[in-house]
C-alpha cells in the first residue's frame, strides 16, 4: 500500500542532525525540519480524503516526478486541511485540486486560509544569528471556484491551506477509500555542518 499509506518519522529531535530545534547555552533556534512537522500536524487523528491534483512534472534528464505532493484531511470540527509541497527548485507551479467527501461546494460561503514556509534560496538553513532564515509567512495566493481548489506555489515550497465553512456549516459525508498520511516534504534546506555535534 506504499502509494497510499506514507509517514514522516524522526528520531531524535534536538542538536542532531536534521533535529527539530538546535541549542547552545540558554539559546535555541528553530529548523526547516521543525517547520514542516508544524505544518503537517493538522493531518494527526483527522479523517483522510482521497484527492485529485492536477500539476505539472518535474524532472532532471529521463527522470522525472510529479512538482506537487499533496494530502488533505477532514478534522473533528468540519474544517478541511490541505498541505502541498512544490517539489521543483526552479519554477512555480499552479495546481488544481478536488478533495472528495470533504462538502465544499461553490454554493456554500467559505474561507481560505494558508501559510507557506519560504526562504530565499534553497541552501538557507536557520542559526542562532539567523534564526528567521527559513521560516512560516501567510500565504494568499489561493482559491476555492469550479469544485476545484486552486492555487500558484512558489518554487520549491511547502504550504498548508485549512477551509472552512461560512455562516452555514457543512456536514460532509465520512469517505469510505482513501487514505491517512503525514508527510515530511517541503523546502529542502541544508543544516549547518556542526548542527550534529551540538
Amino acid at each position: 500500500h506504499c502509494a497510499r499509506v506514507r509517514g514522516a518519522q524522526i528520531a531524535q529531535t534536538v542538536n542532531v542532525l536534521q533535529a527539530m530545534a538546535l541549542t547552545e547555552g540558554e539559546r535555541m533556534v528553530l529548523t526547516p525540519t521543525y517547520h514542516v512537522f508544524d505544518l503537517y500536524q493538522g493531518h494527526q487523528g483527522a479523517t483522510s480524503l482521497p484527492l485529485d491534483v492536477r500539476a505539472e512534472r518535474y524532472g532532471i534528464g529521463d527522470e522525472s516526478i510529479p512538482a506537487v505532493s499533496a494530502s488533505a484531511s477532514r478534522d473533528g470540527t468540519g474544517r478541511v486541511l490541505l498541505t502541498m509541497s512544490n517539489l521543483d527548485p526552479n519554477r512555480p507551479h499552479q495546481v488544481s485540486a478536488e478533495i472528495r467527501g470533504s462538502g465544499w461546494s461553490d454554493a456554500h460561503p467559505v474561507g481560505v486560509k494558508g501559510r507557506i514556509l519560504t526562504a530565499d534560496t534553497m541552501q538557507a538553513h536557520n542559526t542562532f544569528d539567523a534564526p528567521h532564515a527559513v521560516r512560516i509567512a501567510p500565504f494568499d495566493d489561493a482559491r476555492y471556484a469550479g469544485g476545484r481548489f486552486h492555487a500558484c506555489l512558489p518554487a520549491m515550497s511547502g504550504r498548508p491551506a485549512r477551509r472552512s465553512a461560512g455562516p452555514r456549516r457543512v456536514r460532509a459525508p465520512r469517505p469510505t477509500t482513501g487514505w491517512r498520511r503525514r508527510s515530511g516534504s517541503g523546502r529542502r534546506a541544508a543544516m549547518p555542518r556542526d548542527a550534529s555535534r551540538r
